[in-house]
């Protein structure tokens, strides 16, 4: 090799050279997806520090009060349709909860409409914070900002896995929430969630469907 040849072969002043780490394999079956799991169960809360994961574009108080009065006109929806059984919760899932932020800030937003509708007036609601860490479950638990909504019977935890998971285990009341046991529906709130599930990209190939990578 010529030196000019060499030269041409180096990445540029400043940047690290980089290198293939997997070829040939799904999207689904890569490591990525692996890795982020690791990442956010070992750093729990430090993963939402300054400059990590952003989080502020889906909790703020306008995206709080946005999804706060879609849900109050779901409801309203529920019970004058005859849908619902108002002597038993309506649940709202919240997947990854992450910081906590969101579900703070929906909660405030939330029942204060609730108190505004007659309609809803005894409704009973469950908020379930959940995420796949268990540390960051035991954080929400501790943290004083959210206390009043579980002295109030509103909010609940769980440690939920969305890719392997099929029922969970509420921490506050101790119930078991899966397909056979709710009598109402399901709402699931799922910010920056999806991001870190495991997934497939798909391409059309001869005009047939083939998965990215396979």
């Amino acid at each position: 090799m010529t030196p000019s040849e060499e030269k041409e072969t180096r990445p540029p002043a400043g940047e690290k050279p980089a290198f293939p780490v997997e070829s040939g394999r799904r999207l689904s079956d890569s490591l990525l997806w692996r890795l982020q799991r690791e990442s956010y169960q070992r750093r729990g809360e430090q993963a939402w520090l300054a400059d990590q994961v952003p989080f502020y574009i889906t909790s703020n108080p306008y995206i709080a009060g946005a999804y706060a009065r879609v849900l109050v006109g779901f409801l309203r929806d529920q019970l004058a349709a005859g849908a619902a059984a108002p002597d038993t919760p309506f649940h709202v899932l919240e997947l990854a909860s992450g910081p906590g932020q969101f579900a703070f800030l929906f909660l405030k937003k939330l029942l204060a409409l609730v108190r505004e509708v007659p309609a809803l007036a005894g409704l009973r609601l469950r908020y379930v914070m959940s995420d796949l860490a268990p540390a960051n479950v035991e954080a929400w638990r501790g943290r004083s900002s959210l206390q009043p909504f579980v002295d109030a019977g509103v909010l609940d935890f769980a440690v939920f896995d969305l890719e392997h998971d099929r029922r969970l285990e509420l921490l506050q009341s101790g119930e078991t929430l899966d397909a056979g046991a709710l009598r109402n529906p399901l709402t699931v709130i799922a910010n920056y969630t999806f991001d870190t599930t495991a997934q497939d990209v798909f391409w059309i190939h001869a005009g047939a469907l083939q998965p990215r990578g396979g």
